[in-house]
């Protein structure tokens, strides 16, 4: 909720503005004390106060104003504020009227106590374009009497209004994934790639501080659709493959299995409103998944997405992977970023995962994804010297991860990252086929000799040893 509490900022800013710029109506010759002495207000807060529970709060602000026009009083009344998107209820306001005379600065404080009726609501999901104010300004002249009244509602607090002293950034309108770097932990034995979440509002300046960014990851995938996946709107959405991919989908509680739809350029399917994770309620049937948060956005098909869950299996062996807070929860710090690691067993090092970060459910909901692979820190790999002699030879190489010495398990290896130390060896492309690491993390490869011993007698058959040497798995 502590995004009431700076709409409550915005508002008496809001009120500063349009109370004394606009609030010059007709009446007493108001409209010429106005014109002539270029009157401009000054309402600004001075202190604030911010008590809250699960469901209900209390805002305290106190405000001051000056500068307004010699024999005049400015009434700010009838308060209300409320919001078409979540079921907030301002259950009083004290006081009813805020007051404020024209001989010298003037305090006064306005309390604001809510109550949360939906207690699903996460403390700042709220944001400042959720949220609509009414109010009544009264210009009353001390000498005649006369009086200028005018209701104002405002249909959004904008998040792009602010004053020099107060910056009101919005709720999320945009996400990304950044990778940071990788250690690795001789206590536990676990690889940790750290991952940055960014968070944006519609104005590009960072979200407020506190709002809850949550990332996830499918570790072990058990489907991959390639622009075959459609999400239907609805309480309860609907996701429908057309090739009846879904046989045996993990709906156990907790879910084992989840969805994440990823992005893309062709067909272009990037909308926040969709991408990211989804949890899986239930299998309709083989080609429809029922999911558990609720989607208002349009039907979309053409969908990349991917299911599993958080283990896979290589070499006979269970590998985990899970996503941890490194600050003690996924809360936005003030620069709109949350950081988190991917914490993983050495054995799934090279191999493709797919990360997922979400703020909010429902209308607001804001999602991203990436595929990637979990980075490690380096390989060893074995390099093998073969003759010139214009033959084929069929060379084995080991690779192993540092600093484990574990070997690379169940890889698709690239033919570029084959290479020689002379132009008279080469890869046999059709002979290889793909190349593949198995359970010792070995490989092999058949290369073709030239023969011209007067170029190289020798030839020295390596590896690449980088992560842009191994095809994602999907």
């Amino acid at each position: 909720m502590k995004k009431i509490f700076r709409s409550v900022i915005m508002i008496m800013t809001i009120i500063s503005l349009s109370s004394i710029l606009t609030g010059c109506g007709g009446g007493g010759g108001l409209e010429n004390i106005y014109s002539s002495t270029g009157v401009s207000g000054d309402v600004s807060v001075k202190s604030m106060e911010f008590n809250s529970t699960n469901s209900a709060g209390e805002i305290t602000v106190g405000v001051s104003a000056g500068n307004l026009p010699d024999n005049f009083t400015l009434d700010v009344t009838s308060f209300r504020l409320f919001s078409d998107n979540y079921d907030i209820n301002v259950t009083s306001v004290s006081p009813s009227l805020l007051r404020f005379f024209s001989s010298g600065e003037k305090n006064a404080t306005l309390r604001f106590t809510y109550v949360q009726k939906n207690s699903s609501i996460n403390s700042g999901d709220i944001g400042l374009g959720d949220l609509k104010l009414s109010y009544e300004e009264i210009y009353t002249s001390t000498v005649t009497g006369s009086k200028s009244t005018k209701v104002v509602t405002l249909n959004q607090i904008d998040p792009s209004v602010s004053n020099s002293n107060i910056d009101y950034p919005g709720f999320v309108s945009s996400l990304s994934l950044v990778y940071v770097n990788t250690v690795y932990d001789n206590v536990t034995g676990f690889f940790k790639d750290r991952w940055s979440i960014h968070a944006v509002d519609k104005y590009a300046t960072p979200i407020k501080e506190g709002i809850t960014l949550s990332p996830t990851l499918i570790n072990g995938y058990k489907y991959v659709g390639y622009a075959s996946g459609q999400i239907v709107a609805g309480t309860y959405p609907k996701f429908i493959d057309a090739t009846s991919p879904f046989v045996d989908i993990d709906t156990t509680s907790p879910n084992n299995d989840r969805l994440i739809i990823l992005p893309q350029s062709t067909p272009i399917r990037i909308d926040k409103s969709y991408l990211g994770d989804w949890t899986i309620e239930k299998d309709v049937n083989q080609s429809t998944l029922m999911l558990s948060e609720n989607y208002s956005g349009p039907s979309t098909d053409s969908l990349r997405y991917v299911i599993g869950g958080e283990k896979r299996v290589l070499a006979d062996v269970v590998s985990l992977a899970h996503v941890e807070a490194v600050n003690g929860d996924y809360r936005a710090d003030g620069n709109g970023t949350v950081l988190f690691d991917v914490v993983y067993d050495p054995m799934l090092v090279g191999h493709t995962l797919t990360l997922s970060a979400k703020a909010y459910n429902g209308e607001k909901r804001s999602g991203v994804a990436i595929r990637t692979n979990f980075r490690g820190q380096g390989y060893d790999a074995t390099s093998e010297v073969i003759n010139n002699d214009g033959n084929s030879h069929v060379v084995t190489l080991a690779i192993s991860i540092k600093p484990t010495s574990q070997p690379l398990v169940g890889v698709r290896l690239t033919p570029e990252s084959i290479t020689f130390d002379s132009k008279e060896c080469e890869l046999d492309l059709v002979a290889t086929g793909d190349i593949l690491t198995d359970r010792n993390g070995q490989f092999s490869v058949v290369v073709n000799t030239s023969g011209n011993t007067a170029k190289a007698e020798t030839c020295t058959v390596s590896w690449m040893t980088q992560n842009s040497s191994i095809y994602y798995e999907y």
